[in-house]
């Protein structure tokens, strides 16, 4: 072991990305032990522990940092004897830092070290259910153009009381080599979004190449590389990418000078909006409602619905429910459920209750009794709500489906009370579970919907709809810069036409029918994931309760050119978001893609329980 007593000085680094490369001091003893303490599921050492590492032990172990402090930590040492092997203990990326690659190349920084060129192999341990270092040490494994063998290791009965799964040995190699330095990972292309990007960046993350042009459901990147894409934006591009009715209808309109930006003012490109958005999707539904145009997202839909709805019941309380997502800003996030968006120096949830949705304890619960028994006692604790806002499906919650007869009841019970019904249409309207608006398979005719995402055809554009009696508004009560996005209204007038037959319906429930059957045979060949199918339409979700497993199937998917995110607190469902108009035979190719996926992510190792490890790697 090449330990180190001494303390500060000015330590060499090795740059990644943003990021910095050191091994630690006793000065940074106190922050390594914290950010383990926020790096769930990480096994928490205490301060001693992580004192001694960075006193005796600092010469196998790293940190990176970046201009806002410390955010990785690995540690590791040679067993006694045994200088040919470098035995990783534990690794923790921060949240923030999270699917950039900084958990390798904090080893691969370990391995150019001079005093380990020794090393020839690598070794760690796991229980067989953590995916993430699994994958992690496979990764580095390829990259030293090894192999990684798995060896018992120590027996559940070894940890005593503390019930414990047995730890599986993986020892990476022998390599002949360690790498001279560490390099960016990404491409050249991605170097800019790194260096100049926000840290807060996601999806560049999540799909690390540079895409370039698309058409229908098809995306490529800058280097040509063609991606099928069952992520449609989020749900925004329900009628694909550059649909070739809203392509060749903006170029007209820009060619004759359209008016591009008109606040609210009067142009001729919102007047055909409404007209078609009457005629074509509301009356033939037999709806009346009013159209407020709030801004270009679907946040701000949210919080135009919320604010008029006080304004209306003169009480502040609005229901929302559990796994909800509703928006990111202040308003929309008290009523998000997820706490990953929130954090209390910044979100109040004052005047918000959150209520299980349909099944959040089972299907022997009904949860409109719950809540209604909440509203029938006046000891409750709870004040009397102004709305009650729900989403017919939780997409980013984990694609939860409410069942028909519980939408059904919630909307007699908000009538009965006199509470007003708010239907967040925005990511699963449009079309997404085969009628126009969710709701409908329902037969509800809720007080307020909100809309965005595809209600645009990719372009920002955002509505609230309102039973006419609820127009309470003031002239310039509740403005935005960007509520009148002509483009948008020209790109969404166009889309329209879908609707004017049951044609698009019939073939959403053509192609849901394809998901959901080669999902559930997916679950059924394969009883060890213990999967859940879930959903409606166009929506629909994997579900798979193994800690990292839809996330390593998500990579694998991406590897494999086939574009797709996941959902659920814990990221544990994989979430299908075709285009609508997807052609049923590439919807099969990416369905085969996906099913080989799952039986290579399953070869890794049997699965079992969630349990946590002597070298968790939270990344």
């Amino acid at each position: 072991m090449n330990g180190n007593n001494t303390t500060g000085g000015v330590e060499e680094v090795g740059a990644y990305g943003e990021f910095r490369f050191r091994h630690p001091t006793v000065e940074d003893g106190d922050t390594i032990w914290r950010l383990a303490k926020h790096s769930p599921p990480l096994d928490l050492n205490s301060r001693y522990t992580y004192l001694i590492l960075c006193k005796h032990f600092r010469e196998t172990c790293v940190i990176g940092e970046s201009d806002k402090g410390i955010a990785s930590f690995l540690s590791a040492y040679n067993p006694p004897e045994r200088s040919d092997v470098l035995f990783v203990w534990q690794v923790a990326v921060a949240r923030h830092q999270q699917g950039e690659g900084v958990a390798s190349a904090m080893v691969k920084y370990l391995l150019s070290e001079e005093y380990l060129k020794d090393v020839t192999y690598l070794e760690t341990s796991v229980t067989p259910s953590n995916r993430k270092s699994l994958a992690l040490f496979k990764s580095i494994a390829g990259y030293l153009n090894t192999t990684m063998e798995k060896q018992e290791f120590l027996k559940g009965e070894d940890f005593g009381a503390n019930e414990h799964p047995p730890e599986i040995l993986l020892r990476i190699g022998p390599f002949t080599h360690a790498p001279k330095e560490v390099s960016d990972e990404g491409s050249e292309g991605l170097k800019v979004f790194k260096e100049k990007e926000s840290e807060v960046r996601s999806y560049s993350r999540s799909f690390p190449t540079v895409f370039d042009h698309a058409h229908g459901s098809i995306i490529y990147d800058e280097s040509n590389n063609r991606y099928i894409d069952f992520f449609a934006g989020a749900g925004t591009l329900n009628y694909g990418h550059n649909n070739p009715l809203v392509t060749e209808a903006l170029i007209e309109y820009l060619q004759n000078d359209g008016i591009v930006h008109g606040l609210d003012k009067a142009t001729t490109s919102k007047r055909r909006f409404i007209e078609s958005f009457y005629s074509i999707i509301l009356e033939p539904r037999d709806l009346d409602y009013k159209i407020q145009f709030p801004g270009p997202t679907g946040t701000n839909a949210v919080e135009t619905a919320l604010k008029l709805a006080r304004m209306i019941k003169g009480t502040s309380n609005i229901i929302s429910f559990t796994n909800a997502f509703h928006g990111l800003t202040m308003g929309s996030l008290s009523i998000t459920g997820n706490d990953f968006y929130r954090d209390e120096s910044f979100i109040s949830r004052n005047n918000v209750a959150f209520m299980p949705y349909d099944g959040y304890f089972g299907d022997s619960i009904n949860t409109v009794d719950y809540l209604r028994k909440f509203l029938e006692d006046s000891s409750s604790g709870l004040d009397d709500p102004a709305a009650v806002i729900v989403e017919t499906v939780q997409g980013e919650g984990g694609v939860n489906v409410s069942s028909i007869e519980w939408l059904r009841q919630l909307s007699e019970l908000c009538h009965e009370f006199d509470i007003l019904l708010i239907v967040d249409d925005i990511q699963v309207g449009n079309g997404r579970t085969g009628p126009f608006f969710s709701f409908e398979h329902a037969g509800i005719k809720p007080d307020i919907v909100t809309l965005s995402k595809s209600i645009g055809g990719g372009l920002p554009l955002s509505l609230v709809l309102m039973k006419p009696e609820l127009d309470i508004w003031k002239p310039g009560e509740h403005t935005g810069t960007f509520r009148g996005n002509n483009l948008a209204f020209v790109a969404a007038t166009q889309l329209f036409n879908y609707w004017k037959t049951d044609e698009l319906t019939q073939e959403i429930n053509k192609k849901s029918s394809i998901l959901r059957k080669r999902l559930e045979s997916i679950r059924d060949r394969h009883p060890e994931l213990e999967a859940d199918v879930r959903g409606r339409g166009l929506i629909y979700g994997l579900d798979v309760p193994h800690r990292g497993f839809c996330e390593n199937l998500a990579k694998a998917a991406f590897d494999r050119n086939v574009i797709i995110e996941l959902a659920g607190a814990e990221n544990n469902v994989l979430k299908f978001l075709p285009s609508l108009i997807i052609e049923e035979e590439l919807l099969r190719e990416g369905l085969d893609i996906i099913e080989e996926c799952v039986e290579d992510v399953l070869k890794e190792e049997v699965l079992i329980y969630q349990t946590r490890t002597s070298c968790d790697v939270v990344l």
